[in-house]
């Protein structure tokens, strides 16, 4: 949840969060772990009036950036990045 913020400044705080978490490293006994984050995201009242439309629109969101190739972020309003 970011209330009070525009699309394009949700995007970029998930984009930087996706950034951070991309650049920890994980040990696990001799192996080190990478690890990625997709996320979705979803902006009142344009993909939804309750929150249950807004998580399935951001879910739908989150689902295509998988689809896309992974570790990135999409919005429910706006087509996948390249």
């Amino acid at each position: 949840m970011l209330p009070n913020m525009s699309l394009p400044g949700a995007i970029h705080r998930a984009d930087a969060l996706r950034e951070a978490f991309r650049s920890r490293r994980v040990r696990f006994g001799a192996l080190e772990l990478k690890s990625t984050l997709s996320m979705g995201v979803a902006q009142y009242p344009a993909d939804g009036e309750t929150a249950g439309q807004l998580l399935g629109a951001a879910d739908e969101a989150l689902y295509r950036a998988k689809r896309s190739g992974r570790d990135r972020v999409c919005s429910a309003s706006l087509p996948a990045p390249a």
